[in-house]
């Protein structure tokens, strides 16, 4: 049975991301453009504390991605950036327990709203907007709910046993938020080629996006933050079919 192993290293492709970091108190938002800024291929130009100087700011700074924290209602900054120029995309970052989307899902911008607030995910899902992905994670479909088992490590394990040594490279990729054009050029591969490939792997894990596929190798612990680059934890071999 294929085990999940860390594929060689892969240089991302170089693309520049511009954030802005709008909302949240004042710690938490510091906390969150040190951290960005810190990663390689994003520069924060800027954080705001409320909606007040938005225009003003991304018509001087032009960002790429603004990333609005929501700990109170984040519609007056989602609104001031839709009426930006340039419009950047946006991503709504919620607190934990409270639902992603509700107003903001339904509005005209780009970007979509995410429930987590951990860097190893809030990472890859600006990468994603970026490159013009919807990356939610989706909510469980109240007729066909998920099964308790199915959210075990160990069935999760099983699930990426599936794959094949190329699947487990694209999904490595993946995880680190990019785009297919960015895999197929770090692989080698056609887009088609990929696009197919990300078909077959999110068939296999039983998973609904590539947000859900991030989400789920953190939560079971399947990959770890390791410095600048992932750490893959297999199965464990007392784990092993």
């Amino acid at each position: 049975m294929h085990r999940l192993s860390r594929p060689p290293h892969r240089e991302e492709p170089a693309q520049s991301t511009s954030i802005l970091v709008i909302g949240g108190s004042f710690f938490f938002r510091i906390g969150i453009a040190s951290t960005l800024d810190e990663e390689d291929g994003f520069s924060v130009v800027g954080n705001l504390s409320h909606s007040g100087r938005i225009q003003t700011v991304v018509n001087e700074r032009r960002p790429a991605v603004a990333v609005v924290l929501d700990d109170s209602d984040p519609l007056p900054s989602v609104r001031a950036l839709a009426n930006s120029t340039p419009q950047p995309r946006v991503l709504v970052v919620t607190p934990p327990g409270k639902r992603a989307g509700g107003k903001t899902s339904r509005m005209h911008v780009p970007g979509i709203a995410v429930s987590r607030t951990e860097m190893e995910t809030l990472i890859p899902a600006i990468r994603l907007v970026r490159s013009g992905y919807q990356v939610t994670t989706a909510p469980p479909v109240r007729s066909e709910p998920t099964p308790a088992s199915a959210q075990q490590p160990d069935d999760v394990w099983k699930r990426f046993d599936q794959l094949t040594a190329r699947e487990t490279e694209v999904v490595h990729l993946v995880l680190y938020g990019w785009s297919n054009a960015q895999i197929a050029e770090a692989l080698e591969l056609s887009g088609a080629t990929v696009k197919s490939h990300v078909h077959s792997l999110m068939g296999k894990l039983e998973l609904r996006n590539r947000m859900d596929v991030i989400t789920t190798a953190y939560r079971t612990g399947l990959v770890r933050p390791g410095g600048p680059r992932l750490t893959w934890h297999p199965r464990p071999a007392g784990n092993a079919a």
